[in-house]
């Protein structure tokens, strides 16, 4: 006796749950019932199958579910579940089928500078600003930068330029520091 199930591919946000459904079939020559188990399920996640174990007819399928809940820290990736489905009249009889969800990514910057700087601008040309762009996504990001000078402040002579405008790859709850700097009027 045998049965078979689909594998199965979804996505999931952190902290959501998602359900799959799929078909249980005997294979078999007799009536049969199969017990569902998650048998791996990813560290921080839960997982509950839903299945009658009852005995059905030889080429029938019985439908199942599986729920499975993401932590609120998921990183966007794959994780993989496995599922065995074994035989109530003859323990030697199963299967193990893997479901796969994907987290999707959830984009999320934070930017923090060192604040006001008191500098005599007759004496400092240049002054820098220390920018720190974190990454506060569950994924690995790269980010654009600009910076803006009103109209009325480069008339005025002042400007800027920063260090880099575009970040290297940042992890999920990384940072990278970045340099503003800020050019006083002659």
């Amino acid at each position: 006796r045998r049965q078979r199930q689909m594998c199965i591919r979804d996505s999931i946000n952190p902290g959501q749950s998602t359900v799959y459904n799929f078909a249980v079939k005997n294979e078999g020559n007799d009536k049969d019932g199969y017990t569902l188990e998650a048998v791996t399920v990813p560290e921080g996640w839960s997982a509950s199958v839903d299945f009658d174990t009852g005995r059905f007819d030889p080429g029938t399928t019985k439908n199942a579910t599986m729920t499975v809940q993401a932590p609120t820290w998921a990183k966007a990736q794959s994780f993989q579940f496995v599922v065995k489905a074994e035989s109530v009249t003859d323990n030697t009889t199963s299967a193990t089928r893997t479901i796969t969800a994907t987290v999707n990514q959830i984009f999320k910057v934070s930017i923090s500078a060192e604040g006001v700087k008191e500098v005599d601008i007759t004496t400092q040309r240049v002054v820098n600003f220390n920018i720190m762009m974190a990454n506060l996504g569950n994924g690995e990001d790269q980010y654009n930068l600009e910076y803006y000078v009103p109209p009325s402040s480069t008339a005025a002579g002042w400007g800027g330029d920063l260090s880099t405008t575009t970040t290297s790859r940042i992890l999920a709850d990384g940072s990278q520091n970045v340099t503003f700097y800020a050019y006083t009027p002659p």
